[in-house]
This record gives structure tokens, sequence and C-alpha cells, in this order.
């Protein structure tokens, strides 16, 4: 019932914002369009905010989690076309919570698929050398700050060309030269 609730509170928020700016959103508002009461509110959330964060941090648990079947093409296709598919809303919460905030709820997710691609695997944190640690936390971060950079984008995404770069960049990354590049296209293609 607890979940549900906050669900609720959480879907209103994001139904409020694709018609106004948070700062123009109250306690009041959502919890009469959810026909709920306040005390409900102030029960699970601090403010507007704290319902954000919540929901984006629920959407990444959901929506970025590891999978080792998966591989990291197409864990970043995927990325991209919910980014492509919500990216209004997703650059209004992302305005609302910050850059920053914004990182710090998604590199927990982001970290495992670096840790990946550079190294082949998940690895447990303390067997990798201080060096790995730095270019993995580096290269999470700028995983991360190229999606945010996408979301803030007044453009609208282009899928295809934003699967050909991280094709271009998983080469790169694991050393192979660019006729390999297919074989990147055709895993995501298969995805």
């Amino acid at each position: 019932m607890c979940c549900d609730t906050k669900i609720k509170i959480a879907a209103t928020v994001r139904e409020l914002l694709q018609t106004r700016p948070i700062t123009k959103i109250t306690v009041q508002d959502v919890m009469q369009r959810a026909d709920m009461t306040r005390q409900s509110f102030y029960y699970h959330f601090q403010d507007i905010y704290d319902v954000l964060e919540w929901d984006v941090s629920r959407e990444f648990r959901e929506k970025l989690v590891y999978r080792s079947d998966q591989p990291f093409e197409c864990w970043c296709r995927d990325v991209i076309i919910r980014m492509k598919d919500n990216q209004s809303l997703y650059r209004k919460m992302a305005e609302a919570l910050g850059r920053g905030k914004l990182q710090e709820l998604s590199l927990p997710y982001t970290r495992p698929q670096m840790e990946r691609l550079l190294y082949g695997t998940v690895v447990e944190e303390d067997l990798l050398s201080a060096d790995e640690q730095i270019a993995l936390d580096f290269a999470s971060r700028t995983l991360v700050d190229s999606f945010l950079t996408l979301m803030f984008s007044h453009n609208k995404i282009d899928t295809d060309a934003c699967i050909h770069n991280i094709c271009a960049i998983v080469n790169i990354l694991q050393g192979r030269d660019e006729c390999h590049a297919h074989t990147a296209k055709r895993r995501v293609a298969a995805c």
C-alpha cells in the first residue's frame, strides 16, 4: 500500500510537470489531483523535489538495471530510446533536480555497464587497481554526462547517430579497428 501511494503521488507530479514548471506545482495541487490527503504526502515525502528524486531513483533502478546477457551497445540503445520517447519530461525532471543529482543517482547503474565494457565483467571494487578505479570512474561519469547532454539538448535525439557514436566508442575502448564496427552495429540491430 505504501509503495502504491508513492507511485500514485509520483505519477501525479509527472502529469503536472507536463503542463507547468516544478516551481508552480504545490503539494495541494498534487494531492487534490491524486484525490489524497496532504497528510499522506508528508508521510512519504518532504517536498515535490523529494518526490522527483524518489521517482528518478525508482526509474533508474528499474530501467538501467545491469543484465549480464545484454551487450553494452544494446543497453545504451535502450537508454537512448527511453530518453528520446520521454525527452521533454526527463528534461524537466533533470532541470528540477540538477545535473549533479542525476549523475549521483545514475552512477550506480552506469558503473557496472562501463566495468563490463572496460574489463569484460563486473569486478569487485577491491580487485581493481587505483588506476583502473580512476579509469572506470572517469568513463562512467563521461557516459552519464553524455546521456545528460543529450537529454538537455533542445534538438530531437537522433537515435541512429547516437548508436553509431556508441559503436565507435566501444570499438576504440575495446581496441578494435574500424572494420569491426560492423559487428558492433549488427549486435545493436539484433537487440
